[in-house]
């Protein structure tokens, strides 16, 4: 009975001119991968499993492409994990390589989840439809068998409730590959809301789910242990985790240690008490998903929660304890016409003042009702991505400014030099005057 090669695997995506895209170093490291491979064991059924981690935007091909030519006397399994849409192309081209080469190859993530792979089923390269705690021990026994089945999953997508194992950090080496060394958690899953332009509703659920905060603390501590300094919380709105004052009241009594930034959505501006006690627990900045400053807009995208009469509340909430307020915003809604997408930056550049912004071009469940109608997100009839494209400086600087805010407050030496060279981004800081000078405007 061979033992089991398990080679789990983020993939990066393809450039416009072909090429596969890759960072000197990476920003934000991916944590379903980590995730998976600490749901692994090191034996099953009495036979060994060794497990490894890639994540393809930070590594060489030289560093990679032999894990997926199998090893002699393994079994071989290339988990292709986490793949996003815009991924999907390059995973099936890796799934492939791996099976060409006598590996067994499985693909999951957000885009087999949610879209329709029918048409690739059955041809060498499996889909696991659901998240891992329902499908990985299925697969793995597979595996060790020898032959997958072609579809895990297709009738239960979520798991009723969480208990992962406390996560392995990444190693130093795989720390090393990083701007900061962080790393994500994920101490809740699922999101309440019915926003037609995200699909995390469609992933993770509607009912939060959360793991035990023991595990949450172990996995915190191993994550200090391992040379980690910033943590990530993954989980969609933590401010609608049940239990999150109990997890900031635990971090700040185990003395963990470490700074975090987190999203929450805007009803936090309810929630003073729980800022408070997330700045004491480490909190640096707070992700909100704004989208829009005008109601209408909101509602017509279901996100009729947000009231922009309390955005400034929430930075004010936000700066009187310490916090960096991160607002997204969303520019090309159905039927945002380029007046209303430049009125928004408008509103948004008096806003300016030292907190983050960032804009990003809508990509939604809207998609599922245009492709029906046979009508394009981006539909000249609104002009919206003339007018998003007219503002890309805008929103590049806002982009870079945030990741520069948060390399400031978690490791300060990171330069813009580093910053500009990891994003491969052409933006030239704004010179200062010399002293004496007046502008001239």
């Amino acid at each position: 009975m061979k033992p089991l090669k398990v080679v789990l695997f983020k993939p990066s995506k393809y450039n416009p001119d072909g090429h596969v895209q890759r960072f000197w170093r990476g920003f934000l490291p991916n944590a379903t991968g980590n995730h998976i491979k600490s749901m692994t064991p090191r034996e099953m059924n009495g036979r060994l499993i060794e497990s490894q981690y890639i994540d393809e935007n930070v590594y060489h091909p030289s560093e990679y492409l032999h894990l997926m030519e199998g090893t002699p006397g393994y079994e071989t399994l290339v988990a292709l994990v986490g793949v996003q849409s815009h991924q999907f192309q390059r995973a099936l081209d890796l799934a492939a390589y791996a099976k060409d080469r006598g590996c067994m190859s499985i693909i999951g993530g957000p885009h087999p989840m949610t879209c329709d792979t029918t048409i690739l089923q059955g041809h060498g390269v499996s889909f696991a439809l659901a998240e891992a705690e329902i499908v990985w021990p299925a697969i793995l026994a597979d595996a060790m068998d020898g032959e997958l089945r072609p579809v895990y999953g297709a009738a239960q997508r979520w798991t009723k409730e969480l208990d992962p194992p406390v996560l392995q950090p990444p190693t130093r080496d795989a720390l090393r590959r990083y701007v900061l060394p962080l790393m994500g958690v994920y101490p809740a899953r699922g999101c309440p809301f019915l926003c037609n332009f995200c699909s995390v509703i469609k992933i993770a659920g509607r009912r939060v789910r959360s793991q035990p905060i023991a595990t949450t603390i172990q996995t915190l501590r191993a994550a200090k242990a391992a040379g980690v300094k910033t943590i990530f919380f993954t989980s969609d709105n933590l401010n609608k985790y049940a239990e999150v004052k109990e997890l900031m009241q635990a971090m700040i009594d185990e003395k963990i240690g470490l700074d975090f930034f987190c999203q929450c959505d805007t009803q936090a501006e309810r929630q003073g008490d729980l800022i408070e006690l997330m700045a004491r627990a480490g909190c640096f900045q707070i992700f909100v998903g704004v989208e829009s400053f005008d109601r209408a807009a909101l509602n017509g995208a279901h996100k009729g929660q947000n009231r922009p009469e309390t955005y400034d509340q929430i930075v004010r909430l936000c700066r009187d304890n310490g916090i960096t307020s991160h607002f997204s915003n969303i520019i090309g809604f159905p039927n945002q016409t380029r007046t209303q997408v430049l009125e928004h930056l408008d509103v948004l550049r008096s806003k300016r003042s030292g907190d983050a912004f960032e804009l990003g071009l809508v990509a939604t469940r809207d998609h599922q009702v245009c492709t029906r109608l046979g009508k394009g997100l981006r539909d000249p009839q609104t002009h919206t991505l003339a007018a998003a494209r007219d503002q890309r400086d805008l929103a590049l600087q806002h982009s870079v400014r945030h990741r520069l805010l948060l390399a400031r407050r978690a490791a300060p030496r990171v330069t813009w030099l580093v910053l500009l060279r990891v994003y491969g981004t052409v933006v030239t800081p704004r010179p200062r005057r010399a002293a004496g000078c007046r502008s001239s405007h």
